[in-house]
C-alpha cells in the first residue's frame, strides 16, 4: 500500500543518497557472459556476501543471489539481488484478486494445477493502478491503456521476458502475451534517469512513499543487465534515487521500479523438500512467502522450468 502524498526526493527522511556515493562493482562475477559456469564461484564484489545458487533445473543452475551494502556512504542500505537468464526460464504474469481484479483469468491469483510442479520462483508486480499513469495487458485484454514512454515488463508466448520503454523498445504488436507498466525507467543506458523523468516541465511522477509519508523505504525493481541477464533487486531503506544508484552499481542497463513498502517487495524460490511446496525468501525482510502459492491480491510474475511445464498449462 502506498502513502497518500507524493514522493518528494529532495525532502527525504534522513540524508539524501546520491548516485556518486555508490561503491564500484565492476568486478561483479554475475557480469560474466550468459551461460558462464563461474557465476556462483567467482570472487564476490566489495561489500557482498558470496554469490549463491538459489535455484536449479535439470539444465543446471538458473538463479543466483547475493546481498551487499551498495552505497558506501550509507551502510544502513542493504540490497539483495537475484540474477537469472531469461532464456532458461519460462515467465508468466499472474493476476491478483484486487490488482487487476476482474477475470476470469487462466493465470489467477496463485500458481496451481499442472503448472505448479514446474514453478521455480516468483516475484511481485507493480503499483496499484491509482498510483500510475501506465497500463496493463494480459491474456489478450487491455485492462488499463498502455502509454508510450512508460517502463514496461513484457512477456512473450514462449515465456521470454524483457523490460523497455513502450513505444521505443517495444509495442503491443501481437508478439506479447503480457505487458505490465510501472512508471518511467529509472535506469537507462546504464545511467540513472530519475532526474530526467522528474525535471521541471515533465508530468509529475509518483515514485511512491512509505506508509507514514517517509520516502526512504524498502523498494523493489527489475533490470536488464549488461550481460543480457535479468535481475530482481530489493533495496532499502532508500528513496528513488538511492534505488537507481544501487541498480547502476549492480550492472543494470535498464531498470524499472516495481512495488514498494512492507511485505510487498518479495522474491521467492520454491522448496519442495517437505510435504508441500514452500516459498523461500531472497531477503530476510520478506514475509508472507507462500503468497504466490496460496493466493495474492496483487499481480506477480512466476518463473517456470520449461522442461517440466506441460503444454497449454499457461495462456
Amino acid at each position: 500500500m502506498l502513502g497518500s502524498t507524493p514522493d518528494q526526493v529532495s525532502t527525504t527522511a534522513g540524508p539524501k543518497i546520491e548516485p556518486t556515493t555508490t561503491s564500484v562493482a565492476s568486478t561483479d562475477p554475475a557480469l560474466a557472459a550468459p551461460g558462464s559456469t563461474s557465476l556462483a564461484s567467482s570472487e564476490s564484489p566489495p561489500g557482498a556476501e558470496g554469490w549463491r545458487v538459489l535455484a536449479s533445473t535439470g539444465a543446471g543452475h538458473v538463479i543466483w543471489g547475493t546481498t551487499q551494502r551498495p552505497i558506501i556512504d550509507h551502510p544502513e542500505v542493504v540490497a539483495s539481488y537475484a540474477v537469472f537468464d531469461p532464456t532458461g526460464l519460462h515467465a508468466a504474469l499472474f493476476n491478483g484478486t484486487q490488482l487487476p481484479g476482474g477475470g476470469p483469468w487462466v493465470n489467477g491469483s496463485r500458481v496451481s494445477g499442472a503448472a505448479e510442479p514446474a514453478l521455480v520462483a516468483a516475484f511481485n508486480g507493480g503499483f496499484k493502478f491509482k498510483h500510475i499513469r501506465g497500463g496493463y495487458f494480459a491474456e489478450g485484454r487491455e485492462i488499463k491503456p498502455l502509454l508510450d514512454g512508460e517502463a514496461t515488463l513484457a512477456i512473450r508466448a514462449d515465456g521470454w521476458m524483457t523490460i523497455g520503454v513502450y513505444g521505443k523498445d517495444l509495442t503491443n504488436d501481437g508478439s506479447w502475451t503480457s505487458l505490465r507498466q510501472n512508471l518511467p525507467l529509472i535506469v537507462d543506458g546504464g545511467h540513472e534517469v530519475v532526474s530526467v523523468a522528474s525535471e521541471p516541465g515533465v508530468a509529475h511522477i509518483y515514485w511512491g512513499d512509505d506508509f507514514g509519508g517517509v520516502v526512504r523505504d524498502l523498494r523493489s525493481a527489475l533490470c536488464l543487465r549488461r550481460d543480457a541477464r535479468l535481475m530482481y533487486a530489493v533495496v532499502g531503506p532508500v528513496d528513488i534515487e538511492g534505488l537507481a544508484a544501487a541498480l547502476v552499481t549492480a550492472g543494470c542497463e535498464r531498470a524499472m521500479e516495481l512495488d514498494i513498502n512492507g511485505s510487498w517487495p518479495q522474491f521467492v524460490t520454491i522448496n519442495r523438500s517437505g510435504p508441500t511446496s514452500a516459498g523461500v525468501g531472497l531477503d530476510p525482510r520478506m514475509s508472507h512467502l507462500d503468497r504466490y502459492l496460496t493466493g495474492s491480491s496483487k499481480d506477480f510474475i512466476a518463473l517456470f522450468d520449461p522442461a517440466l511445464l506441460p503444454a497449454n498449462a499457461l495462456p
